[in-house]
């Protein structure tokens, strides 16, 4: 089952009224009775916790049918370990590091983060998101819906996070027919939805026509200012490119 979405109860706190052993994927409690449904995606964590061992499991409750005192959970997650829990534990709604921004290298994102988790990456100074497309910038440049289709009638989908990027392309020598593929420094998750390109050579050589783009490069024509292809010709250019 796939976790994306993550769902909080203020206040919340409950005793077990069954004790539950360490491979037990369901667990009863009186207060579970006020607890939604239509979990699966969605999940409301649960931390179980006994304070004078000092010990504590988090679970996630992946199924609960209206008004019952019994939720189908997931153990030992974010980091826990699934163990026995006597009748009378307590178990609470509260907030866990998942609930914060995280701090974690980039190799150490979790794989189990709720759409919408924001992690500090110690390795690159920056704050990633997670979204549908993966860990992306906390922020990207424009809402989905504003943007595309690109020139091949693909157009983000609701959701998506709009990336940016700029690079400079050194010197390459184009081909018979003036034309170009560049790679993208770093591919785009999806997809590429434009990219506008300008010289920093000489004041005749563009304009740049895109003939093609994809998640990982773009091809282009060169022009001497006119309808003449720049062909077998060194140019320089910097290109800047939207995608999801």
């Amino acid at each position: 089952m796939v976790f994306s979405f993550r769902e909080t109860n203020n206040y919340f706190s409950t005793q077990l009224s069954i004790a539950a052993s360490v491979t037990d994927t369901t667990m009863r409690a009186p207060g579970f009775t006020a607890l939604g449904t239509g979990y699966g995606e969605k999940y409301v964590p649960l931390v179980l916790h006994d304070d004078a061992a000092g010990v504590f499991e988090i679970v996630w409750v992946s199924a609960h049918t209206a008004a019952s005192d019994t939720v189908t959970v997931a153990r030992g997650k974010e980091g826990s370990s699934a163990r026995p829990w006597p009748s009378g534990t307590r178990v609470e709604c509260a907030p866990t590091a998942y609930d914060m921004i995280m701090m974690a290298t980039s190799g150490a994102l979790p794989s189990d983060a709720q759409f919408g988790q924001r992690a500090y990456r110690t390795d690159k100074l920056d704050v990633v998101m997670k979204s549908f497309n993966g860990w992306v910038p906390a922020a990207g440049v424009a809402l989905a819906g504003n943007v595309g289709p690109n020139m091949h009638s693909a157009t983000p989908p609701d959701g998506a996070t709009i990336l940016a990027q700029m690079q400079y392309v050194p010197a390459f020598t184009t081909n018979g027919n003036g034309d170009k593929t560049v790679n993208f420094k770093q591919p785009f998750p999806t997809n590429c939805l434009g990219v506008m390109i300008t010289s920093v050579d000489f004041a005749h050589v563009g304009p740049f026509v895109v003939s093609a783009v994809n998640a990982s490069s773009v091809t282009f024509t060169t022009y001497n200012g006119n309808s003449t292809r720049t062909t077998q010709t060194n140019v320089s250019c910097v290109l800047f490119a939207l995608g999801w």
